[in-house]
């Protein structure tokens, strides 16, 4: 729901929750994320993703990246899916016009 503080709050929660647990996933280099992290931060993202009072979009979005994240084989895809999220929490936001495809206020 546009310009529900509470919604956007744990809006942006979840997207930090899911990139991190992306970078985890897809670390920089070999061996730079521990299991014992890597699973922390999954459980992590997947709490907040399953928060209620989370706006719809942003719940299907975070859906779909977790989706892509775990089968941590495309890094591209896993990247778009996220991109897709911070979409989905950028249009809850309150104020928020979506001027083109290209521009946003």
């Amino acid at each position: 729901m546009k310009g529900d503080a509470e919604g956007e709050a744990g809006a942006l929660m979840v997207l930090h929750a899911v990139a991190l647990y992306e970078a985890a996933v897809f670390a920089l280099r070999p061996g730079g994320v521990s299991p014992a992290e890597r699973e922390l931060r999954r459980f992590v993202a997947y709490r907040f993703a399953a928060r209620e009072g989370l706006p719809q979009l942003v719940r299907v979005a975070a859906a779909e990246a977790l989706g892509a994240i775990e089968q941590g084989q495309d890094p591209k895809q896993a990247q778009a899916a996220v991109w897709t999220l911070n979409e989905a929490v950028r249009d809850c936001r309150r104020g928020f016009i979506h001027l083109n495809n290209d521009q946003a206020s």
